[in-house]
């Protein structure tokens, strides 16, 4: 008996083979992210615009000079200004008239104490002080006129003072000039102070405002 032998594959049947060895691996799709609708502006929160440099311009201008107790607008009030009510009247009306007057009168106080006066020299000095005071009193409130006024004592109409007199009611003038001036300065320190404070409080308040604002645009919305 004759054994028929296995019939070897010819070359034709090897792309067949290879086809079935191929295996082919599942495509992944790309997987789409969800695309967020845009925020309506209504929902967006609204900010209040707040300028750093917005402060009243009457704070920051010392055009006159104000009491001791006494606010300007737009500036902020202290305890210790409404501490300070009663001299609340108290105002210099022309400052710089009052300066000139000053350094007058302490000029001519330094003259009288080196010299020697005669007769003449006294009745003039004496003209002097009594035309001072009344300027003076043009110059300032009506409750430190008053005071001036009861401060200081008049000369007699029929006699020449003497220069004693002269020195003593000179210098009691200065004295009272000085204390004013030192008032005024006084004053003028502690409007600059609040008009400071209250610019910087401004400017801060504005740093926030504008931090929320940014804050806020970074925030996603609220989807429904």
């Amino acid at each position: 008996m004759v054994r028929s032998r296995p019939k070897r594959c010819s070359s034709h049947c090897w792309p067949s083979l290879v086809k079935l060895d191929r295996v082919t691996e599942p495509v992944s799709e790309p997987v789409s992210e969800p695309v967020s609708e845009p925020r309506p502006v209504s929902e967006v929160d609204h900010v209040p615009e707040t300028t750093p440099g917005s402060v009243s311009g009457e704070a920051l201008r010392p055009d006159r000079i104000a009491a001791p107790g006494e606010s300007l607008p737009g500036a902020p009030t202290s305890a210790a200004a409404s501490a300070s009510d009663d001299d609340s009247g108290e105002s210099v009306d022309q400052p710089a008239k009052v300066m000139r007057l000053g350094t007058m009168l302490k000029q001519l106080l330094d003259e009288v104490r080196e010299t020697s006066l005669d007769e003449g020299s006294r009745n003039r000095l004496k003209g002097i002080y009594e035309t001072s005071v009344s300027e003076l009193s043009s110059a300032i409130s009506p409750e430190l006129a008053s005071e001036l006024d009861r401060l200081t004592s008049p000369f007699t109409d029929d006699g020449v003072p003497s220069a004693a007199e002269l020195r003593i009611a000179k210098a009691q003038l200065v004295g009272w000039l000085e204390g004013l001036v030192q008032g005024i300065q006084a004053t003028l320190f502690a409007q600059q102070m609040m008009a400071q404070q209250h610019l910087a409080k401004m400017q801060q308040q504005g740093q926030l405002s504008q931090g929320d604002a940014g804050a806020g645009h970074a925030r996603p919305g609220t989807y429904l």
